[in-house]
């Protein structure tokens, strides 16, 4: 009888902990739906914004002094950008006599800039000496796929620069071998690997 009365409990706490996490499960779907939702709905509230605050789509720009002009589609075609909260709620636009939005930075810079904007898939940075502060542009602009490639030379010289730290090794990736000279406290030492059964045999 007793033993009868310990799998019964046994069972029952079972059953509450199942419950516990199907509920726990059901909350976390529950919250990522709304939280899909909420970011479909901020979308479309921006559309709505950019619609009534700009005339058939088209917007002037008066950056450092320079005038451009283009596309609210094309000024917001990657999310979560400077532009995107420009024409959103966010803030509130001010144009001048001329209805151009003034922003503070560059003209020159974001000529490069909108270049990129309007052929993210072809722009080629035309003068290197200009990669550094254009990526500090980017990055004001919060244009993160601008940034990935600007910076995507000094990546590989980073990797090339590891490779060559740890000579002939083929144990570790790049993130490792970093880790490996946190570890031991420097930046530019150099490892080689001096065994490995593969290659000297497992005598």
């Amino acid at each position: 009888m007793a033993s009868s009365l310990e799998k019964a409990d046994v069972l029952v706490r079972e059953c509450e902990e199942l419950n516990r996490l199907v509920t726990s499960i059901k909350n976390h779907i529950d919250e990522s739906v709304a939280s899909v939702a909420n970011d479909l709905n901020e979308w479309k509230q921006l559309q709505s914004n950019l619609s009534k605050t700009i005339v058939r789509g088209k917007v002037l720009l008066d950056v450092g002094g320079r005038e451009f002009s283009t596309t609210v589609d094309t000024l917001t075609n990657e999310k979560d950008t400077f532009f995107t909260a420009l024409f959103s709620c966010q803030w509130e636009l001010e144009k001048d006599e001329r209805g151009r939005i003034f922003i503070d930075r560059s003209g020159d810079l974001f000529a490069e800039v909108l270049e990129y904007m309007r052929n993210p898939t072809e722009f080629v940075l035309v003068d290197e000496r200009l990669r550094q502060r254009l990526t500090n542009e980017a990055r004001f602009y919060k244009l993160n796929n601008l940034v990935e490639i600007l910076t995507e030379p000094a990546r590989r010289a980073e990797e090339e620069r590891q490779k060559v730290k740890f000579e002939n090794a083929t144990l570790l990736n790049i993130e490792q071998q970093q880790k490996l000279n946190e570890f031991y406290g420097t930046n530019d030492q150099r490892w080689q690997l001096i065994y490995k059964g593969t290659r000297d045999g497992f005598d």
